[in-house]
């Protein structure tokens, strides 16, 4: 008797698993990283364009806008690191422990 129950609490778990999980594992049409050839694709249509993107960009800088000058950074320097300033209040828990006792409850 104990071992059937035992089946049909094991086998309501692997149900209950199995619809929890579904669509969020396996494989998934569009998901994930695009094949290299998309991505080479996609360089050789823009590569013709490159001569023009780095004339606009020198345009921007000659003109002194800000948003053309953080590209190049970004890009020839690399974008910096950004930090974050955490304030925890002391008064307020970042938890809180919820015990429920059965013996209290009677």
């Amino acid at each position: 008797m104990l071992a059937v129950v035992k089946q049909v609490i094991k086998r309501n778990i692997e149900v209950k698993v199995k619809k929890d999980n579904m669509g969020w594992g396996g494989k998934r049409t569009n998901a994930g990283r695009k094949a290299k050839a998309d991505e080479l694709q996609l360089l050789e249509k823009l590569s013709p364009m490159e001569d023009l993107f780095l004339q606009v960009l020198e345009n921007g800088l000659k003109k002194g806008d800000y948003k053309f000058a953080q590209l190049y950074a970004n890009y020839f320097y690399g974008k910096p690191k950004e930090t974050q300033d955490i304030t925890l209040n002391q008064d307020t828990p970042l938890f809180e422990v919820v015990v429920n006792d059965p013996a209290s409850s009677n």
